[in-house]
């Protein structure tokens, strides 16, 4: 489990973050390291974890951190994606923290064979236990937060953390909170991260 409530965002390697958070001229491959200096937790994009081979997972746990975990987003499910889950899974052990689903089509049994924590983040379906609603969403199974943007109200923002927090089956707030949608700032994020940090979560 985190240590705390750990900020991160929904894609690393998504278009704002390649052009206003790392640096120009920074490999590719140096970003793993970068964001883990900033960030202890990241959703990370289909289109991310299905194109990972073995030098890339090499990467991921070279430059971890004791307390890092990443999340696998799982969008247009695929049944042969399974292996690929299962196999970086086997590959980085702990790293891999859970997996959010945000496949509507995708059956709770399809679901349950995936390894690790489970959270589906839906409009309208849900997973037994856990769960929290918030704008129109509603995120269950293993506690994880997420929004789909970020509100322009930073009274509204520490409302949202909140009553995250109140939430969760128990008194720890160890747990992953991204921030995604259809475009982000990284600046509004780092807010978010201080923010959460200055309220003790």
């Amino acid at each position: 489990m985190l240590p705390n409530l750990s900020i991160g965002v929904d894609g690393w390697q998504r278009p704002e973050m390649v052009s206003d958070y790392y640096p120009e001229g920074l490999p590719d491959d140096w970003r793993f390291d970068y964001y883990f200096n900033d960030f202890r937790v990241v959703l990370v994009a289909p289109s991310d974890w299905l194109e990972w081979g073995d030098l890339e997972l090499e990467e991921l746990l070279n430059c971890r951190r004791d307390d890092s975990a990443i999340f696998l987003k799982i969008a247009n499910w695929q049944p042969h994606y399974l292996d690929t889950v299962n196999r970086i899974k086997r590959k980085v052990g702990d790293l891999m923290a859970g997996v959010l689903v945000f496949d509507d089509a995708m059956s709770v049994e399809s679901i349950s064979q995936l390894p690790g924590a489970l959270t589906r983040v839906s409009h309208d379906l849900r997973l037994p236990g856990w769960a929290w609603e918030c704008r129109g969403w509603v995120v269950s199974g293993a506690p994880v937060g997420w929004l789909d943007q970020m509100p322009n109200d930073m009274k509204q923002l520490r409302v949202f953390l909140q009553d995250f927090v109140s939430s969760l089956p128990d008194k720890n707030t160890g747990y992953g909170f991204f921030v995604g949608g259809e475009s982000i700032k990284i600046g509004e994020i780092q807010k978010l991260k201080t923010l959460a940090e200055l309220m003790g979560y």
